[in-house]
């Protein structure tokens, strides 16, 4: 999404954006060098072009870009989130007894953020939802808007 984006740029808007990136960037990586606490998340400020679902997996593209570890990417988006809501004691790890709703990937996020990505399955209060099920629910979803 950000780089449909930034294709309706000029030149010279590319350029400032890109430089921007550059350091925003530098900027997150002196954060995780320094033991910084960071949550992956999309604070849209009511940007119109940031959707709900798909601009979280934007926010973790760049994280990567930017240089951020891929276990450091996976903690962000479990653990830490967790912590951060004071809630480790029900959430954030999978253990027994804990709150877990599950994504399911098909490869290994540790190895490469990008697996983060390969969604086959969902496990949400207790309900698998498969691959086809949560494509058939991306489709209701892209139907019901297209009538709005």
């Amino acid at each position: 999404m950000v780089a449909t984006f930034r294709k309706k740029f000029g030149p010279a808007q590319r350029a400032t954006f890109a430089a921007s990136h550059r350091y925003e960037y530098d900027m997150v990586r002196v954060f995780d060098e320094a033991g910084v606490k960071m949550l992956v998340g999309t604070d849209s400020s009511g940007a119109v072009w940031v959707v709900p679902g798909a601009a979280l997996h934007d926010e973790i593209d760049l994280l990567a870009e930017a240089g951020i570890p891929p276990l450091r990417l996976l903690r962000m988006l479990t653990l830490s989130a967790a912590e951060f809501l004071g809630t480790t004691e029900s959430m954030g790890t999978v253990e027994a007894g804990r709150n877990a709703d599950l994504v399911l990937l098909g490869a290994d996020p540790v190895e490469d953020a990008a697996h983060l990505h390969h969604v086959v399955g969902v496990v949400r209060s207790g309900t698998y939802y498969s691959e086809q099920d949560l494509a058939a629910a991306k489709d209701r979803l892209a139907a019901a808007r297209a009538v709005d």
